[in-house]
């Protein structure tokens, strides 16, 4: 039973690779006689060096166009750097423009309703010196009428002493009533 179970299969195909020469020693070689008179070409390491070339051309032109890139935003973000600063400054100038003016707008609130408060006291006072005007034709009337009574009346004469009485008694009535009013004034 030690059969080889692998001897009944066919033999493995020839490997592509078998036809290829064999690397040359060094890679900086010259190529051998029968290479070179096959087809000519400019090395065994052209192709490799023109994608070298190559690649370092587009790194070159892609540096140069960074660079470029670079400086042309530089001196934009200059500008907008310095424009920033500059609508700043307007944007504080502004708002203490606007402070100075709230201040005043506060400042002329307080002063209208003052004005407001002395236009409702200069209402009150009109309507209480028509009370004064209204009411003093009235006091005089009573004064008068407590002066005429005084003038008749005679000694002995209670009676007209007392209608004198009387007609003082009302016109000192209307007389407080008037200097009640005149006090509300606050003068």
């Amino acid at each position: 039973m030690n059969e080889n179970p692998y001897a009944a299969l066919p033999p493995p195909p020839a490997s592509p690779y078998a036809t290829l020469p064999p690397p040359p020693a060094h890679p900086y070689s010259p190529p051998s006689p029968a290479a070179s008179s096959a087809v000519p070409s400019a090395g065994p390491g052209a192709p490799r060096r023109r994608l070298l070339v190559a690649v370092g051309g587009v790194v070159v032109i892609a540096l140069v166009a960074l660079t470029g890139w670079g400086l042309a935003n530089r001196s934009s973000a200059a500008e907008w750097r310095a424009r920033g600063e500059a609508d700043r400054a307007r944007l504080e100038q502004q708002v203490g423009a606007a402070e100075a003016l709230q201040a005043q707008v506060a400042s002329l609130e307080e002063k209208v309703a003052a004005l407001a408060a002395d236009k409702a006291n200069l209402t009150d006072q009109r309507g209480i010196l028509t009370e004064i005007l209204r009411g003093a034709p009235e006091v005089t009337a009573a004064l008068q009428r407590c002066a005429a009574a005084s003038r008749a009346a005679t000694p002995g004469d209670s009676a007209a002493l007392a209608e004198a009485e009387a007609a003082c008694a009302a016109a000192q009535a209307a007389a407080t009533v008037l200097e009640q009013t005149v006090a509300s004034l606050g003068l």
